[in-house]
């Protein structure tokens, strides 16, 4: 670039201090809005998840209280049985701690006999 260019190209675009601070105030301005909407944003979406834990948390122990008492009822109802899968279910937990082989094997037999039992 020579001398005239360089002297065209100042005069062109003479810097202006107050509409430099003008450009960097409304960038900051823009920048906050969108800091601000991501924050808003942010906290619709917590509030959708905290309203969704509460939910499952709810539905949960609603569930757990029917399986609670299905499992009492049928305990009263059959208590030689209950007792017998008590034994079973003692009796896997210690072959798996014994055995691999026999754990996989027990594990596969107290699932179907759960749900043997509990189709029932």
């Amino acid at each position: 670039m020579n001398k005239q260019t360089a002297s065209a190209t100042a005069e062109k675009a003479p810097l202006n201090p107050s509409s430099t601070s003008a450009a960097a105030a409304k960038t900051a301005d823009s920048i906050a809005e969108s800091v601000q909407t991501l924050v808003d944003q942010g906290a619709e979406t917590l509030g959708t998840i905290k309203a969704r834990v509460a939910e499952a948390t709810d539905g949960a122990r609603t569930k757990g209280a029917q399986i609670v008492d299905r499992t009492s009822d049928l305990v009263t109802e059959h208590p030689i049985k209950s007792l017998a899968i008590a034994f079973g279910i003692g009796y896997v937990a210690m072959r798996i701690t014994t055995s691999k082989l026999t754990s996989i094997a027990m594990i596969g037999g107290v699932i179907y006999a759960g749900s043997k039992l509990f189709r029932s």
